[in-house]
């Protein structure tokens, strides 16, 4: 999945695939979940900050919607097609 990068979730979909290189490379302090539960968090705090600075609340409840989708789509993402990462577990 990509993002352009005008996209508000932009910079959010960066970090948690830079999180995601770290646990393909075995150096990750979270598993895949932690780091999937961060990218919705951090989503989450960006559709409020457009909310709250736009003043448009429709254009918020929007990107909520988006962040709980693009967080389900991570979650289906792990479990069907990567398996062996979401197994991933720190040490």
């Amino acid at each position: 999945f990509t993002l352009s990068d005008d996209h508000p979730f932009y910079r959010a979909a960066v970090r948690h695939d830079q999180a995601y290189d770290d646990i393909i490379a075995g150096t990750s302090p979270k598993s895949l979940k932690q780091i999937d539960k961060e990218f919705y968090w951090n989503c989450m705090r960006v559709a409020a900050s457009e909310a709250w600075l736009l003043k448009d609340v429709a254009r918020g409840v929007d990107l909520m919607r988006q962040a709980s989708l693009f967080y389900k789509l991570c979650r289906i993402w792990a479990n069907l097609f990567r398996p062996e990462l979401e197994a991933y577990r720190p040490k």
